[in-house]
């Protein structure tokens, strides 16, 4: 039992540093790259990109300062827009520091940004429906209510869903087109009761009345005689 506490603590202990490593790999890189070392940060981000267990926020450092290091050692500006693209994929939403960032950098990273990415305008019949956007390629929603501004979604395609109480949800697939906002108004109709809500006061009046014409409307056991003529005695022998 002992040796197999004192295995865990060594694993766990095995990946944090691990993590640890690999975080301080990235950083590494940034350090070099405002140290103005481009090929060593270029080096450092590199090797930090071929782990395919990189955590997604180093990830995008990793991409962006490779970017940046290519335009300082005025790299292929397809290279560098592939990088671009690459991090703002994994983060679309992300700010970069205008007061780090040389403006220069910045311009670039922004002009990459909004040529990749687009924005829906969502308006709907009822107001204030709920509407979930969701990314199958990141696995992250959204969700906010009518009217509904979407902002900086990477191109493609979105499932979307809205709901509004007391009527039927909508699901459809949205495309987002890189460089624009779309707008789009749903109608959605009014959720209908089931059957069953709907004729359960028609089928129990129905049932109702044929249960008193069936009372009223009876034979008896007499074969329908009059029941205020009495039969007379028998005939004595």
């Amino acid at each position: 039992m002992k040796k197999l506490l004192w295995l865990l603590l060594m694993l766990a202990g095995t990946i944090g540093y691990g993590q640890s490593v690999k975080v301080d790999r990235v950083q590494k890189g940034v350090e070099a790259f405002y140290q103005a070392e481009f090929e060593a940060a270029q080096t450092i981000m590199r090797r930090a990109l071929s782990d395919p267990t990189l955590p997604a926020s180093d990830r995008f450092d990793a991409h962006l300062y490779y970017a940046f290091s290519l335009i300082r050692l005025n790299g292929q500006p397809d290279s560098i827009r592939s990088h671009l693209q690459q991090a703002v994929a994994i983060d679309p939403g992300r700010e970069l520091n205008t007061h780090l960032i040389p403006p220069d950098l910045y311009e670039q990273y922004h002009f990459v940004r909004q040529a990749n990415m687009g924005s829906l305008w969502i308006e709907s019949d009822p107001s204030a429906a709920i509407a979930v956007c969701y990314d199958r390629r990141s696995g992250k929603s959204v969700s906010m209510n009518t009217p509904a501004a979407f902002l900086n979604l990477n191109a493609g395609e979105f499932d979307f869903l809205l709901h509004a109480p007391g009527h039927d949800d909508l699901q459809t697939v949205i495309q987002v087109h890189a460089g624009r906002t779309d707008t789009l108004f749903f109608q959605l109709g009014k959720l209908s009761k089931p059957w069953y809500r709907s004729w359960w006061a028609l089928g129990g009046g129905g049932a109702s009345i044929l249960l008193a014409w069936f009372i009223f409307n009876r034979d008896d056991d007499t074969g329908g005689k009059d029941h205020s003529e009495l039969p007379l005695p028998p005939s004595r022998p």
